[in-house]
Parts: structure tokens; C-alpha cells; sequence
């Protein structure tokens, strides 16, 4: 794919995200061909892998307080139910700005926060990160482990002691 747009369509496109930058994966200074293939770029700060962990326990815990299945909120978001399942589950890497912005709809969630904790747009404001870091905190449940795991735990922390 060839990119032909010119510098100042660019720069007004620019103008019309102000306060925002807008990651697309295009780091160089003139971008000529672009391979749509690519993976995204991931900023620093906003979409690190912890902060796309948050994304995912958000959508898992607003989901369930909303009584809703995955299958219910992938047919709410219009989303393939893979997508949500890994995104719901924290093992997704970048979902796409059409997903997020369903989700955000589906679940009653502002869709620019949202954009912003899934790593697709950073804010210049990192408030944003540091009630994420909060959340993940207190989201975490504490359970006892079952006897399995427990057994399990057990025997490969034996294991790893006798090296």
C-alpha cells in the first residue's frame, strides 16, 4: 500500500486530534510504503502489556457486573467472539480501534478512556495510567488455592529448589 496523502493533510489531521497523539505504527519522518501487514507500534507508558492486562479486566469485570456472557457482548459490540474472549481473558495484544470503540458502546464505558487504556491513542496526561495501576490493584481476587493447584504449586516449586 502507497501512501498519497499529502504533509498537510497530515497536519490538519493532526489539528483535529489535538491533545492527543495518535499511534498508527508510522514512525518514520516521511512515510513512503507502508506494509498493511505490520504490527502496530506499542507505546511506552499507555499499552504496555500491564496496561492492556487492565484493559482486558476491565472489560471481563464490567461485563459480568452487567450480567452479560461473552457470546451476549460480542453480538452487543458487533465483535467476533474470539476477539472478545482473548480480549476478556487479557491474551490479546492490539485490538483494532472499530473493536474498541464497540466495546466501549456495548459496555457503557467512555470511548476515549477507553482508546487510551487499550493502547491505541496515548494521552499526554498520564492521570489516566496511574488510576489504571489503582485498579488493577484492587481488581485482583484473592483465592484460596484449590487442593490442586496447591499440589501442583507445590511440586514444581520442588522441583525448581533441587536445580
Amino acid at each position: 500500500m502507497k501512501l498519497t496523502m499529502s504533509r498537510e493533510w497530515f497536519e490538519r489531521e493532526v489539528q483535529l486530534e489535538e491533545g492527543l497523539d495518535v499511534s498508527v505504527g508510522l514512525n518514520a519522518p516521511a512515510a513512503r510504503d507502508v506494509d498493511d501487514r505490520a504490527e502496530p507500534a506499542v507505546s511506552e507508558g499507555i499499552g504496555s502489556c500491564a496496561d492492556l492486562a487492565v484493559f482486558g479486566k476491565l472489560v471481563n469485570l464490567r461485563r459480568r457486573e452487567r450480567g452479560m456472557t461473552l457470546e451476549a457482548l460480542a453480538e452487543k459490540a458487533a465483535v467476533g467472539l474470539d476477539e472478545v474472549c482473548a480480549i476478556d481473558s487479557g491474551r490479546w495484544e492490539r485490538a483494532k480501534s472499530q473493536t474498541v470503540h464497540n466495546l466501549a458502546a456495548a459496555l457503557a464505558l467512555p470511548d476515549a478512556k477507553l482508546m487510551q487504556l487499550s493502547g491505541l491513542v496515548t494521552e499526554r496526561d498520564y492521570s489516566l495510567q496511574d488510576a489504571a495501576v489503582h485498579f488493577a490493584a484492587r481488581a485482583q481476587v484473592l483465592e484460596a488455592l484449590t487442593p490442586g493447584e496447591a499440589q501442583a504449586l507445590d511440586e514444581f516449586v520442588r522441583y525448581l529448589s533441587e536445580a
